[in-house]
């Protein structure tokens, strides 16, 4: 009775083990309900095989476009979980020249003045702006909408003249920086921070009696800091010597809720601030002076730790007698960006430069607008590491009016997409997010979002020495570059020998997944060229199948007769290459007067087609993601270990 009641817990061990595993290794419900997307033309049901799932019902054809539905049934537990799939036709996939542009008017005030700045968290958009009163005067607002609904808006200042230069926000808190003229030559800088429901919580004044100008609100985990212009002789907290105006930093401790320290730039003449940005825990100043001594601006880069405001670093950013700098933008690896405007020869260039370790500037793109406008750059995003969304205002030349906008997407210093609109009557003023672009007229604000997909490399052309050779393609949706999935994404057979594969692709999106295929054509490679003349002892190296005067070798192979050989290399799909060369030994300096005439009389000592093939396996090697799919062994590890257990514990009670 031991004996069956232990195999009988045995058993069910064994079997409740196995479904544990195969609960814990099964797909989670968020990749399975995730929508897919793929390209017509090929069969993707391997994609739609999940383990611990199995499919109840699909009428899904890859052949033909539609959308289509997959039934899943859960292996432990018989939950059924549904999954949409979209069959799509490269043009509607691919939108490269048909961006979906979506006008969506977010705000209608017919009293609006002017917009400063709108900046999007979550689903709200906060909106900057002036409400025209008396007298030339202005109500300095803050308006927060979400899903259309007006959240609240707030009055910061009544009847004055100023603006919110700058804003951050954090979990529905905002932070603005305003500027505030006074009476008489007098204007003052702010710190206002507002709760979720728009009241005013702390308000810091900066910095004295004279012409103080907000020009930049930065911040990080710890701190704000405060990008300031002044000429005060005094001020409310701190003191300074300067004859002209100069550039202050204010740091003001979150936690603390408290200004800590104090940092200023002065110069021999009157500086202002182009633009500041954080980078590698440094506050990153582009500054522009006219210096009186050589009769020129002056454009320099100051660096100030975020630490110790102490400088780090200052470097001359003056290029051309043309050229002004207009932005700095940062990419997520710290690496710096800044944008020019160049009007040279009577026409504007936009330069693109790339800041090297040493802070020498390379330049990475220009652009001039073909046509007869001129396009002034407005805004510009690092979305990633050399990948750059651009955007211009386009004016006519002649008439000097506005034109439309040109939307750009640059990829290692080439545009891989580009929108241009001539119809629109509306200024764009800039990015809310990288698919999202505020226009303004005198009606209200609008956003336009735009729509698109856009693969770079997904037909190529390569010549395969190594897997580094492969370019993964890359998809950006909606300005945003999305890389490959490598484990999910594979070439049909091994890529060792020229010709046209078919690659299946494989892009991962938080919303969505995308599959798409394309052809890698591998080039021929073959290292003799047609009636060439080569030394003896030669190394023959080639991707293919080949035959050396009819005799079958294999890459790699040594010829060490002087002669004429005939190379026939084959690759996929029968496709051949044949060469005619000639090997002599040039080191006795004798050369070949009629090659017509030379021509191998006996082959070669290696005449043993076993003996003449010397292999070069970094070819055999060559694949790009052969992934083996399946089961991973280690799942079937612990059944096996209890059915082991199971036996000797049989053994042992027998014996």
């Amino acid at each position: 009775m031991k004996k069956i009641m232990i195999l009988f817990i045995l058993v069910f061990n064994l079997l409740f083990t196995s479904n544990f595993f195969i609960k814990i290794q099964a797909s989670t419900l968020s990749d399975i309900s995730k929508p897919l997307i793929v390209l017509q033309g090929q069969d993707y049901n391997q994609y739609l095989d999940y383990p611990g799932y199995s499919i109840v019902e699909s009428n899904v054809n890859f052949n033909k476009c539609g959308i289509y539905l997959v039934k899943y049934e859960n292996d432990f537990n018989k939950k059924v979980i549904e999954k949409r799939v979209y069959v799509k036709s490269y043009e509607e996939l691919l939108k490269e020249k048909n961006f979906n542009e979506q006008y969506k008017q977010i705000l209608e005030d017919e009293n609006l003045s002017s917009v400063q700045m709108v900046k999007k968290d979550k689903d709200s958009y906060y909106i900057s702006l002036l409400e025209k009163t008396d007298n030339e005067l202005y109500n300095i607002k803050l308006v927060k909408i979400t899903n259309e609904w007006i959240v609240y808006d707030k009055t910061i200042f009544s009847k004055v003249r100023g603006k919110i230069v700058d804003f951050v926000i954090n979990n529905d808190e905002v932070t603005l920086l305003v500027e505030q003229e006074r009476e008489g030559y007098c204007q003052e800088v702010y710190l206002i921070m507002l709760n979720k429901i728009g009241d005013i919580v702390n308000i810091k004044r900066y910095i004295g009696d004279g012409v103080d100008k907000a020009k930049k609100l930065l911040e990080d985990d710890i701190n704000y800091y405060l990008i300031v212009e002044t000429n005060s002789s005094n001020s409310l907290d701190y003191n300074f010597e300067h004859s002209y105006q100069s550039i202050a930093i204010f740091v003001y401790n979150k936690k603390q809720k408290i200004n800590t320290s104090f940092q200023y730039i002065t110069g021999k003449n009157n500086m202002e601030v182009i633009d500041a940005s954080i980078v590698d825990n440094q506050i990153c100043i582009m500054t522009k002076m006219y210096d009186a001594s050589i009769r020129l601006k002056v454009f320099d880069l100051y660096f100030f730790s975020c630490e110790t405001l102490e400088q780090t670093n200052q470097t001359n950013f003056t290029i051309s007698l043309t050229e002004t700098p207009l932005k700095i933008s940062v990419d997520p690896c710290g690496e710096i960006y800044i944008v020019s405007s160049d009007f040279e020869n009577n026409a504007y260039v936009n330069k693109l430069y790339k800041l090297k370790d040493n802070l020498q500037q390379d330049l990475m793109y220009s652009y001039q607008y073909p046509k007869e406008a001129v396009a002034h750059l407005v805004d510009f995003l690092v979305v990633d590491s050399d990948q750059i969304i651009m955007l211009y205002n386009l004016v006519h030349q002649q008439q000097n009016n506005l034109y439309g906008y040109v939307y750009q997407i640059i990829d290692h210093n080439q545009i891989v997409a580009q929108i241009e609109d001539f119809n629109t009557e509306r200024y764009v003023n800039g990015f809310i997010q990288s698919n999202e672009l505020l226009f303004i007229d005198d009606n209200g604000i609008y956003v336009n979002t735009i729509n698109n997909a856009i693969f770079k490399e997904l037909n190529q052309e390569v010549m395969i020495t190594s897997c580094k050779d492969f370019v993964s393609p890359i998809l950006f949706v909606n300005g945003q570059k999305i890389n490959i999935d490598e484990n999910k994404s594979f070439v049909e057979y091994d890529i060792n020998v020229f010709g046209t594969y078919l690659a299946y692709y494989y892009f991962t999106t938080p919303d969505v997944d995308v599959i798409v295929f394309g052809d890698v054509v591998v080039l021929p490679r073959i290292n003799v060229n047609q009636n060439e003349i080569y030394d003896n002892h030669f190394d023959l190296v080639f991707n293919g199948d080949a035959f050396l005067n009819n005799y079958k070798i294999m890459s790699g192979y040594t010829i060490t007769t002087p002669g004429k050989y005939n190379l026939i290399v084959e690759g996929k799909d029968k496709k051949t290459v044949e060469v005619d060369f000639y090997v002599q030994e040039i080191t006795t300096q004798e050369t070949i007067k009629n090659k017509d005439e030379l021509q191998i009389t006996t082959t070669d000592i290696k005449n043993s087609s076993e003996d003449c093939i010397r292999i070069n396996n970094h070819l055999q090697n060559n694949y790009f993601y052969q992934k083996e799919r399946g089961k991973e062994i280690w799942t079937l590890l612990i059944p096996v270990c209890a059915f082991i257990l199971l036996i000797i514990t049989i053994v042992r009670k027998r014996s």
